[in-house]
C-alpha cells in the first residue's frame, strides 16, 4: 500500500510545496490528488482505483490507535506534510487553530 499509495502523494505533495508555499493553494492541491487518488484509472482497468481507496481508508481510519512502529511511515509522511501546510495556514491566519 505504501509504495503504491503514500509514496506517490508524498511526492506530489514535497513537489507542490517547491512550486508555491501558499497554505490555501496547497491545501487545495492535496485535496484534489487524494480525490484523484480515489477514482478509477480507465489505462489500469486491473486496479479499481476506488477499492483500493477504501481500502487504505479502513487501514488508516484511526492511526491514533496504532503504535507508531506499527504505522505506515509514508503514512506518517503524509500527516506530517499536512500538518506543514495547516500550521502555515494558520501563521498567515488563513486557517483557524
Amino acid at each position: 500500500m505504501s509504495e503504491y499509495y503514500w509514496a506517490p502523494l508524498n511526492m506530489r505533495i514535497r513537489h507542490y510545496r517547491q512550486i508555491t508555499q501558499d497554505p490555501v493553494l496547497l491545501l487545495e492541491t492535496v485535496v484534489e490528488a487524494l480525490i484523484q487518488s480515489a477514482k478509477d484509472d480507465s489505462n489500469r482497468p486491473w486496479m479499481p482505483e476506488s477499492q483500493l481507496f477504501q481500502i487504505v481508508v479502513v487501514q488508516m481510519r484511526n492511526p491514533y490507535l496504532l503504535p507508531d512502529s506499527l504505522m505506515d511511515s509514508e503514512y506518517r509522511s503524509f500527516l506530517q506534510e499536512l500538518e506543514v501546510i495547516f500550521r502555515s495556514g494558520q501563521k498567515k491566519a488563513v486557517f483557524r487553530s
